[in-house]
C-alpha cells in the first residue's frame, strides 16, 4: 500500500434552503428542532461527485498523523450503545479504516458521508476490515442518528476532542477559544491488524479554510487503498 495522502471527494450539489444548513454556512450552532437531517441530507447525497485528486507525502502531514505511526492505543471511547471500545475491539482481521467527522448530530455534510459510508459497509467488510467514526457528538446524539439511519459501524462519541487531539485533527480554520474550535477536519485513516497508520486520506486544497469541512473524502478510494 502506497505510504501517502489521497486527496478526497467534494460534496457538492444544490444546497437546502434550510435552517440546518444556513446554520452550517454561517458557522452557528442550528437553532433548536432543526437536527431532523433527512431532506438536507439527501439533497447532498444526490449531489455526491468525484473531485481531482492529489498526491501527498506523508512523512510530515498537515494535519494528524504520518504514515507508518502505530496507534494501536489512544482509541477509547464510548459507541452509539453506550460500550466502551478501543482498537482492540473495533480492528477487523485485515485492520481498521477510520474516520474523524464534525458532527452526525448537525453537520448535514457528515451526516450524509456517515449514510453513504454504511451503504459500502460490507465492501470493507468483505476486505475484514473494521470501521469506526470518531465525532464530537455525545453519546445520546450518535445513538439517535444510528437509530434513525440503521448504522452498522461504530461512531466513537469524542464530546471533549480528547481524541480529535490526540490524534492532530483539530481543524486549523478555527483558533483556540473560538466557538468552533475542537471540532476535527474531516479525515481517514487505514490502519493494520497492528495499529500501523498504512494510509491517509482528506482534502488538502482546503485545509484551513473555514468552509473546508464540506470537502468529503471518496470511499471509492479508500476502498480501492485496500486492495493494494
Amino acid at each position: 500500500m502506497a505510504n501517502s495522502t489521497n486527496i478526497a471527494l467534494s460534496f457538492v450539489g444544490i444546497f437546502a434552503a434550510s435552517a440546518v444548513m444556513t446554520a452550517m454556512l454561517l458557522h452557528m450552532d442550528p437553532p433548536a428542532g432543526a437536527q431532523e437531517e433527512a431532506s438536507e441530507v439527501e439533497t447532498l447525497l444526490a449531489g455526491v461527485g468525484s473531485a481531482s485528486s492529489q498526491h501527498v507525502t506523508a512523512e510530515a502531514p498537515l494535519i494528524g498523523v504520518a504514515v507508518g505511526d502505530l496507534r494501536p492505543d489512544g482509541l477509547e471511547a464510548q459507541d452509539q450503545l453506550g460500550r466502551d471500545r478501543s482498537f482492540s475491539e473495533l480492528v477487523g482481521a485485515s485492520g481498521l479504516v477510520l474516520y474523524f467527522a464534525r458532527s452526525v448530530d448537525w453537520c448535514p455534510y457528515c451526516q450524509a458521508q456517515a449514510i453513504h459510508l454504511n451503504e459500502r459497509m460490507d465492501d470493507f467488510l468483505e476486505r475484514g476490515y473494521g470501521v469506526a467514526m470518531v465525532t464530537t457528538d455525545t453519546v445520546a446524539e450518535t445513538a439517535a442518528f444510528a437509530a434513525r439511519r440503521d448504522i452498522r459501524f461504530s461512531l466513537l462519541s469524542d464530546p471533549d476532542s480528547e481524541i480529535i487531539a490526540a490524534w492532530n485533527q483539530l481543524d486549523p480554520a478555527f483558533e483556540e477559544g473560538s466557538r468552533n474550535y475542537g471540532l476535527p477536519y474531516p479525515t481517514t485513516y487505514v490502519l493494520n491488524a497492528s495499529g500501523e497508520v498504512e494510509a491517509v486520506f482528506f482534502n488538502e486544497a482546503t485545509l484551513g479554510e473555514a468552509r473546508g469541512y464540506v470537502d468529503r473524502v471518496d470511499v471509492d478510494d479508500v476502498i480501492a487503498s485496500l486492495d493494494e
